[in-house]
């Protein structure tokens, strides 16, 4: 099994057991969970990885479960942020976080549609960049989170693979991710404080 999937506790598709459809609630409990628990703007599709499992784990100098608990956060961050948003139509997303040692922290977003580019996200990024990153060491780390925002729905070739400006960074050249492409299209070091 994969750091990823051990982290995330995804299962071999092989190894799960048979998925019963459990009885439908009462009227009662439904009314209970619609007035306690809104439905999320976000949910989180799948994570896509830019290294090799032995690469992150040498470059994860905080545990797995910190590093959990950090993109959990960045989720709920994300969730709690469009809650708060006019609801627009259903749009697919990918968040791309870079973590460079010891606590730095950058992320960029696309989505698909486009239109989640807007002002409206650079406070969401900025609201991201003040959740505190774990520690990484021997060099950055880079991976994105493919997000349904708003029930957004399409096929997994549709969402965004890089934020346009790492596209253009790259365009005629052939880089390593993250490590060349963060040289490039991140220089400055200034964070906000933990």
């Amino acid at each position: 099994m994969s750091f990823w999937k051990k982290l995330l506790g995804i299962k071999d598709s092989a190894h799960q057991p048979d998925l019963q459809t459990p009885p439908a609630p009462s009227s009662t409990s439904r009314a209970i969970e619609e007035t306690h628990a809104p439905e999320p703007a976000v949910r989180l599709a799948r994570v896509v990885l830019y290294q090799s499992d032995e690469e992150i784990q040498y470059r994860l100098a905080s545990s797995q479960t910190v590093l959990k608990e950090y993109l959990d956060r960045v989720v709920n961050r994300c969730d709690e942020f469009f809650q708060n948003q006019q609801p627009q139509p259903g749009r697919l997303a990918t968040l791309f976080i870079a973590l460079k040692p010891p606590h730095l922290r950058r992320f960029w977003i696309a989505s698909e549609p486009p239109g989640l580019e807007s002002r409206n996200c650079h406070e969401l990024l900025s609201l991201l960049e003040q959740l505190p990153p774990p520690l990484v060491q021997h060099g950055p780390l880079a991976f994105a989170l493919q997000l349904n925002v708003w029930n957004g729905e399409g096929p997994e070739d549709i969402w965004p693979w890089m934020p346009k400006e790492w596209t253009q960074a790259t365009v005629g050249r052939s880089v390593r991710i993250p490590d060349e492409l963060l040289e490039i299209v991140w220089t400055e070091e200034e964070q906000p404080p933990l």
